[in-house]
Order: structure tokens, then sequence, then C-alpha cells
């Protein structure tokens, strides 16, 4: 399997899947409420945030790898979050599911050769950009399980 193969499918994983480490990001939001998700603890960010948050960086990779220069994803690195409704929770949730369709579509079409040039104006590859959303999407993902659990335990 080639890298950006690997990367896509780790991604999907982390999503949806069965990662070794516990639970995907899908099974951890499933029965969150727009309240729960909505809730702070302390001065963390909020569930809903997180998943916000995931999803404008994600945007940001799929632009970077368009050759496009963006310092932040459009709506801020933290959006600020909606009324929290059923409708703006799912609204959220499906556009993580969009903006990790995107940035997998994204990586499919870095060409081998690319996968460890450096960006231009960037100190790092492609490669590595894209292990970073990885990365960054598997952390908050712990996060976000930490978060669930603190919740239920209130």
């Amino acid at each position: 399997m080639k890298m950006r193969e690997q990367v896509s499918a780790s991604l999907k994983e982390i999503h949806s899947g069965r990662p070794w480490h516990g639970p995907s990001l899908r099974a951890i939001l499933k029965g969150i409420s727009p309240e729960d998700a909505s809730k702070r603890i302390g001065e963390a960010h909020t569930i809903w945030e997180l998943v916000s948050h995931m999803s404008g960086w994600m945007d940001v990779v799929v632009h970077r790898l368009q050759g496009e220069i963006v310092h932040e994803p459009a709506d801020g690195d933290y959006p600020p979050m909606p009324e929290p409704t059923d409708a703006n929770w799912r609204a959220t949730v499906r556009r993580y599911d969009s903006a990790l369709k995107k940035l997998q579509k994204a990586i499919a079409q870095v060409k081998p050769i690319d996968w460890n040039r450096k960006k231009p104006g960037r100190r790092y590859s492609y490669g590595e950009m894209i292990h970073g959303a990885l990365w960054h999407n598997l952390y908050h993902t712990g996060q976000i399980g930490l978060l669930k659990r603190a919740l239920r335990s209130k």
C-alpha cells in the first residue's frame, strides 16, 4: 500500500473504524447530545469546538495541498458554537465528515514524487503536512473521548 493510501485509510480508521488504540471518533460521538457537546469543563474547549476545529484544519490542509496559501481556517481556529440544537450539532458532525472526505480526495491526488517535496514557503513537506493532519485528528479524538468520560462521570 502506498503511503498516501495508508494515511487516508488511517484517517478513516480514526474517524469510523476500529482503531487499535480505542474507539473511533464516530463511536465516541455516538450518544453525545448537543447540550453535552457544548458543555465546557473548566478552561478546556468543548467537544463541539474540537469537532469544528478539526474540520477547519482539514480544510486548511486541503487548500494547501491545492497550492493555496492559507494560514488559518476560514471560520477561525476555534469557531464560535451556534445554538446547541440537534440540527446544528448534526450539521457540525456532517461538516467534519465532509472535510474528511475532501482531505482524503486531496491526499489521493498527491503524486508519490511530491510526497517528500517541501511545500512552497514552508519548512515541511506535503507528506509531513498530511501526517500532521492525521496526528491532529488523533490527538483531538483522544481529547473528545476524555471530555465525554468526564461529562458522564458528573
